[in-house]
């Protein structure tokens, strides 16, 4: 959306925040992310899912439907970049549930998690501890500012709308 619709940005937040914003846009690949836990913790690895369409939300979801597990997720833990936070806000969606191109989710063996976290900051990857495995019949929870909540999977990606809704208004503007 930076790139596509950054006039609005700029409007809103100025200039040197949307040329960060727009930057966003080559750090997309989760290869080296992938490979830097998969070296660090091997076997220890138990799932890695792009948090792609339906962002964070919908990888937690899969995952834990794929492995017939439960999760406990604080969002307080989660990394939401200041530009990531600033888009959504102004285009009105919940970055949670927004196309999360570029984040990697994945699922270690508490006895590797620090050391992929360290094997990430040492590449220059930013990394966190979120939450934890949990039987199926605790469920998916997630809690932030101490409020915990149901975890269910998006219904829709609220990035499309929003890009078709900002493309009409730039076509008017033409």
């Amino acid at each position: 959306m930076a790139n596509q619709f950054s006039d609005y940005l700029e409007a809103e937040y100025g200039k040197e925040f949307t040329e960060r914003a727009k930057n966003l846009f080559y750090k997309m690949s989760v290869v080296e992310d992938a490979l830097t836990i998969a070296t660090a913790a091997g076997k220890n690895v138990t799932a890695m899912h792009d948090a792609t369409e339906y962002g964070v939300f919908g990888a937690l979801c899969d995952i834990a439907q794929t492995g017939n597990v439960g999760l406990k997720i604080n969002l307080d833990d989660m990394i939401l970049q200041e530009e990531v936070a600033g888009v959504c806000r102004f285009f009105n969606m919940n970055p949670y549930e927004a196309i999360s191109e570029g984040t990697l989710v994945a699922t270690v063996n508490k006895d590797y998690t620090n050391k992929v976290i360290n094997a990430l900051k040492q590449k220059g990857i930013q990394g966190s501890i979120v939450g934890k495995i949990v039987e199926k019949k605790e469920g998916l929870k997630y809690s932030k500012a101490g409020k915990e909540y149901n975890l269910e999977r998006p219904k829709f990606d609220p990035y499309w709308a929003k890009f078709e809704e900002y493309l009409k208004k730039a076509e008017f503007k033409l």
